[in-house]
């Protein structure tokens, strides 16, 4: 069990680090063994080789592979491993940029088609009004409201774990004209997200409720404190089986795929000023073109011409 004071594992050790991941993704222990097994061999070789993870390129991998003997279909479950662990390891500011996504994306590209590139894992129409039928039953009391609010800003407002979990009562402006929350994302970059109506007198009646004196919005009654993302991933988790909803991934960032989608469908529409550059804005996006591939998704699940 890692420690849960501690919102940035891989500061602390890549045992710890590994293990929050491992937690966040609820992987069997079989699994979690193999996956383990697999990247603190790939972390040896950079220390033995004495590179460091944001030197990690093309030659280095190749050459791990060449150390071993490993066939195609490894080096592509290598590859997203690493990726992977990298991406939480950027999500938690440990790392700048996952150099292993560029890497996965060029061994994708030059595999000419075999190996199609996995698309957001987002929830349907269905899924989500499951999911809001399971938060509208949750409890009214603080920690039931706590969880209430929690989940209704992963999914109305799109927020990373980490933001959700930094929020702080200061920055959450629910009695402007416009609704909305000051986030500092990441690299303490800041944005503005505007809160939906329909989520606002849930979170006035979550307000009035506290009682301690905490600078965090969502914080604990006694102690004050805030929720830490491995929290965070097990309350969703929770959420959506309890819910009855059945997805390869049960994470935050399934919720905040999902909100990018449902922005989406109103791009373009009569009536709609919500543009593409406003979506990426609401998402803190470095690139319009991170936000543009989840048109295809919004296309695929809901049709040319979704209706809300």
């Amino acid at each position: 069990m890692v420690n849960v004071e501690n919102t940035n594992y891989w500061e602390e050790s890549y045992e710890v680090g590994f293990s929050a991941w491992i937690e966040k993704h609820g992987y069997s222990k079989k699994t979690a063994q193999t996956y383990k097994s697999m990247f603190f061999a790939f972390i040896a070789f950079l220390e033995e080789k004495n590179v460091s993870l944001d030197k990690c390129n093309k030659t280095i991998t190749e050459l791990y592979f060449k150390s071993r003997v490993i066939d195609d279909k490894t080096k592509a479950r290598y590859l997203w491993l690493i990726a992977d662990v990298f991406e939480d390891m950027v999500e938690s500011e440990h790392l700048k940029v996952n150099v292993m996504s560029l890497v996965l994306d060029k061994k994708r590209k030059g595999m000419r088609g075999k190996t199609s590139k996995r698309e957001p894992t987002v929830l349907t129409k269905s899924d989500t009004k499951l999911l809001e039928d399971y938060i509208a039953a949750l409890p009214r009391h603080y920690s039931g409201m706590r969880e209430r609010c929690a989940l209704l800003l992963l999914l109305g407002c799109g927020l990373r774990a980490q933001e959700l979990c930094d929020l702080r009562t200061i920055n959450v402006h629910l009695k402007e004209e416009t609704p909305y929350l000051r986030i500092i994302g990441k690299f303490d970059k800041e944005r503005l997200v505007p809160i939906p109506e329909s989520i606002i007198d849930e979170l006035l009646y979550y307000v009035d409720s506290k009682s301690k004196l905490s600078p965090f919005f969502l914080s604990s009654k006694k102690a004050g404190n805030p929720y830490v993302p491995s929290s965070i991933y097990r309350l969703v988790r929770t959420a959506m089986e309890d819910a009855g909803i059945t997805k390869e991934k049960l994470s935050p960032h399934v919720l905040r795929h999902t909100y990018c989608t449902r922005q989406l469908e109103d791009v373009g529409k009569e009536g709609s000023n919500i543009t593409l550059q406003i979506v990426k804005n609401w998402m803190g996006h470095d690139s319009i073109a991170t936000t543009a591939k989840y048109e295809h998704v919004v296309t695929s699940i809901y049709g040319a011409k979704p209706v809300i």
